[in-house]
């Protein structure tokens, strides 16, 4: 795969995002200004996977977020472009991808988008992870995201108390 910046996507698309944390977050462009990601609706953070749903979304408020759109060029799926944002379309508004809740490394967006795209779920970004750098400390940086997911909960919900 190989993505170019300052590109406008065409329906069926698989596009991405380079979020500030360093990791990216992918769906498939199905037209409209619409994307259908994995994600919750108002944010797609890897710490907070209680409300990710398999959602769509306007291109720039809803996924873009103010990063940078990438598009995976050329266009190099064994699917129409139709057949793929039908995949994505069929998905829509569910919680479980393969039966599974999200999880960072087996179960994300990549994953998701992936799938509709080419018919294999797999995650470039997992693999790296689960071999590369973290792959040393793979259970060890897993146990920090679900750490820091759980902090990261528990502050929203005393944050949002406090606001009644």
């Amino acid at each position: 795969m190989s993505y170019e910046i300052n590109v406008k996507p065409i329906k069926g698309d698989i596009i991405r995002v380079k979020r500030k944390l360093g990791y990216y977050h992918f769906g498939i462009y199905i037209g409209n200004n619409q994307v259908i990601h994995y994600s919750a609706e108002k944010d797609d953070s890897i710490f907070d996977n209680t409300n990710i749903k398999i959602c769509l979304a306007d291109l720039e408020e809803g996924f873009l977020r103010g990063d940078v759109l990438e598009v995976n060029i050329p266009f190099d799926s064994f699917f129409s472009r139709r057949v793929i944002v039908k995949r994505a379309k069929n998905l829509l508004g569910t919680h479980k991808f393969r039966g599974s809740d999200y999880d960072l490394l087996n179960n994300n967006c990549e994953h998701v988008a992936r799938y509709c795209y080419y018919g294999d779920a797999v995650s470039a970004q997992s693999e790296y992870m689960s071999r590369g750098v973290m792959g040393v400390v793979s259970s060890t940086g897993v146990k920090v995201f679900n750490h820091l997911g759980k902090r990261y909960r528990e502050k929203k919900n005393k944050e949002a108390k406090n606001k009644k």
